[in-house]
């Protein structure tokens, strides 16, 4: 697969300095399916990837932050 990147050109210099930056391999069947970086100022979502989160397809409406996610159904927390 071959994604062009167009913003390239807008990668900060810095961006290996891994005191600024949180790096993340995402793999997909044994394979390095895409490489995410985040600022470290990103702190909710760094959380996140650092948390093995379960990745599922929803429509717009299917969810919203802090719904509970039970044997498949998302549920507003009581």
């Amino acid at each position: 697969m071959t994604d062009i990147n167009p913003i390239a050109g807008q990668v900060p210099s810095d961006i290996k300095d891994t005191t600024k930056y949180k790096w993340f391999a995402c793999v997909c069947d044994g394979e390095v399916a895409d490489i995410q970086v985040f600022s470290i100022n990103s702190e909710r979502t760094i959380a996140v990837f650092s948390s093995n989160p379960i990745i599922i397809p929803i429509e717009p409406d299917d969810a919203a932050i802090g719904d509970l996610y039970v044997d498949g159904v998302f549920t507003e927390p009581s």
